[in-house]
């Protein structure tokens, strides 16, 4: 038997294996087995989809995977049962949007959207701030150990002798910065002993 006829014949064979089904349950046809499990869809609350697949329905104008299989399956009373869901859902909306001060759904999205926007401002200004806190203090940890190296390293040739060095103090007053430098004479252990 060919691969063509043997489809058809199994074809054949699971769609009189549906009937048997439908009529042990008292069915007619499909439609009308389907029907009741419809309207019980649409009077149950939805199940929440994927949003990435929800997105991508949206984009080819369906509202999920299954609504543009699901329409030419309705019975003629379902439409209208639709439509009148679909208009009490949208009043339901305009009231919620009217209550919170919004003329209409995009108004409302675009002042969601603005939040948002904002939100991400003032995440990435803090973020900013971070960084900057950060590199301060890693460049004050570099400077202070080079300091640190360099002392060592001058006070090692000048042992017995009177030390003067400078002290730059940084002095904020009302809007100026101000730079006072401050002379130090600093005795070594060996002359306070000497003296």
């Amino acid at each position: 038997m060919s691969p063509v006829l043997r489809n058809q014949r199994t074809r054949l064979q699971a769609r009189r294996k549906m009937r048997r089904k439908l009529a042990e349950n008292g069915k007619k046809s499909v439609a009308s087995a389907k029907r009741p499990r419809l309207l019980l869809k649409l009077l149950l609350p939805k199940k929440r989809q994927n949003r990435k697949r929800r997105k991508r329905f949206a984009r080819s104008g369906r509202k999920s995977e299954r609504s543009g299989r699901r329409l030419k399956q309705l019975p003629p009373q379902l439409p209208r049962l639709l439509l009148l869901l679909k208009k009490r859902q949208n009043r339901k909306k305009k009231r919620k949007l009217v209550e919170n001060g919004k003329k209409s759904e995009r108004s409302a999205k675009r002042l969601r959207r603005l939040l948002l926007k904002l939100r991400l401002m003032l995440r990435l200004k803090e973020n900013e701030k971070k960084k900057r806190k950060r590199r301060r203090r890693e460049r004050r940890r570099k400077k202070r150990r080079r300091r640190r190296r360099k002392r060592k390293r001058r006070l090692r040739p000048l042992m017995f002798r009177n030390l003067c060095f400078c002290v730059r103090v940084v002095v904020e007053h009302s809007m100026k910065k101000m730079v006072m430098l401050i002379w130090l004479n600093v005795q070594t252990r060996r002359e306070r002993e000497l003296n």
